[in-house]
């Protein structure tokens, strides 16, 4: 990723701070969904490390960046495959039950 941020290296070296400091900037997104994906970084960051194991396999460089799979990332389309529930909404009882 061509940048002219100094503290790039920083955050390769600290996906952690990286990942948040991703999810921050995501603009003004429901608490639901800044949640959910708080509590997805051991996952989203285990599918990164498949790549660059894809990559080196594959007989390439494992050349790609944390902070380009974050870009590349489809948070969105992500969230919206899942059920309500698992976002956060909660139909009602009475709802469920009126028949």
């Amino acid at each position: 990723m061509a940048t002219s941020n100094p503290w790039l290296s920083f955050l390769e070296d600290q996906p952690d701070i990286l990942y948040g400091g991703h999810l921050a900037n995501m603009g003004n997104q429901p608490k639901n969904f800044i949640d959910y994906y708080r509590s997805k970084y051991g996952n989203i960051y285990s599918d990164y490390m498949g790549k660059l194991g894809q990559q080196a396999l594959s007989g390439q460089a494992p050349t790609l960046s944390f902070s380009d799979y974050l870009g590349n990332y489809n948070f969105m389309n992500d969230w919206r495959s899942l059920s309500p529930w698992s976002r956060g909404s909660r139909p009602s009882s009475r709802a469920i039950w009126n028949v």
